[in-house]
């Protein structure tokens, strides 16, 4: 009889055998797993800022609640190509950071949606180290323009590149 209260294997070692099968299912390196998950973090990020500007900069000139809500629903509805061609065109975000973000986008959609073939041969920008750092650069610098708009908004809107919550 096992004992209840002894410890089971973490939920961390759990959730690496569900993620190694699917990866050798989708035949994917571990690390290019390590650079997709990366890329889709990365993703979400520029995604929630992106979404934070919008709603700040169209939210701004409102004093209606019910007005800001049906704003946010609308951004809600925009995928995220729209959301950064609409932040461009009013000139929220510069046109380097929205190209980066584009190519973010890019990268991404090769990524996840389905297609016949190996995802990650699909994305150059993942194939190499080299390649895959000099993309991480172009989400990075996207990541850097939109945090400087969107940090003077929030108390902790988290670090900045390479650096630490607490510096």
């Amino acid at each position: 009889m096992t004992d209840p209260a002894a410890p089971g294997p973490s939920e961390e070692a759990l959730l690496e055998v569900i993620w190694a099968q699917f990866r050798d299912a989708m035949f994917i390196t571990p690390e290019e797993w390590r650079r997709i998950t990366g890329i889709m973090t990365l993703h979400l990020t520029l995604d929630t800022y992106l979404f934070t500007i919008l709603g700040l900069k169209l939210a701004a000139p409102m004093s209606d609640f019910a007005a800001f809500d049906r704003v946010n629903k609308y951004l809600g509805n925009l995928g995220f190509a729209a959301r950064v061609d609409l932040a461009e065109a009013l000139g929220w975000i510069g046109t380097e950071a929205a190209g980066n973000a584009r190519a973010v986008n890019t990268v991404r959609n090769k990524l996840v949606h389905h297609r016949r073939g190996n995802r990650a041969k699909d994305a150059p920008e993942i194939a190499t180290d080299e390649a895959f750092r000099a993309f991480v650069q172009r989400g990075l610098q996207a990541y850097t323009a939109m945090i400087q708009i969107v940090a003077p908004h929030f108390a902790t809107a988290g670090p900045a590149p390479g650096g630490s919550p607490d510096s």
